[in-house]
């Protein structure tokens, strides 16, 4: 509505906090059938490094399970490397993925690239869509203390070095 004396229009006041959507419970964190097929991407931002960003992504999808890695140089050259994941290493990291909450708390880290150093995000997206969660793994002492998530880095970590290995890049 206009009103007359200002020409303004009367502003609503905002929703109150809560409501449709929210979700607080531990049990709807993970809901119940957590999604088999989902994507995971590692990013690293560098401070003063060879490369600007690098991105692990893996695919655990209906009829695939692919690792790559694209590294973005800071001269501007940019390095991809891809492989199939074997059906073993594929339900280990789905173990570990569920386990790890991604949809709990401990979401905040640490950004370091001011100076020498790291800023590293996990995102989690369900093949169907839907949900998504990104935790900062940088500084965030949860990636160190919850064994669950300390596992996933480490096997994140290990799949990130085999491509490095296999596409001649540093570590």
């Amino acid at each position: 509505a206009v009103s007359a004396a200002s020409g303004c229009a009367d502003i609503a006041p905002p929703p109150a906090p809560g409501g449709p959507g929210t979700m607080t419970a531990a049990e709807d964190r993970n809901p119940p059938g957590f999604p088999e097929h989902f994507r995971i991407l590692l990013a690293r931002e560098y401070g003063m490094w060879k490369y600007d960003t690098c991105t692990l992504e893996v695919g655990l999808f209906f009829d695939t399970n692919e690792a790559s890695l694209v590294c973005q140089s800071t001269k501007g050259g940019r390095a991809r490397f891809a492989e199939q994941m074997s059906p073993i290493q594929a339900e280990l990291l789905r173990d570990l993925v569920q386990a790890s909450d991604l949809f709990g708390p401990n979401h905040a880290g640490v950004d370091a690239t001011p100076g020498d150093g790291v800023f590293e995000t996990l995102r989690f997206q369900s093949a169907a869509g839907g949900r998504a969660a990104v935790v900062v793994t940088s500084g965030n002492d949860s990636f160190r203390s919850y064994q669950p998530r300390r596992e996933l880095m480490q096997q994140l970590a290990q799949i990130e070095a085999d491509l490095r290995r296999k596409g001649g890049m540093p570590e």
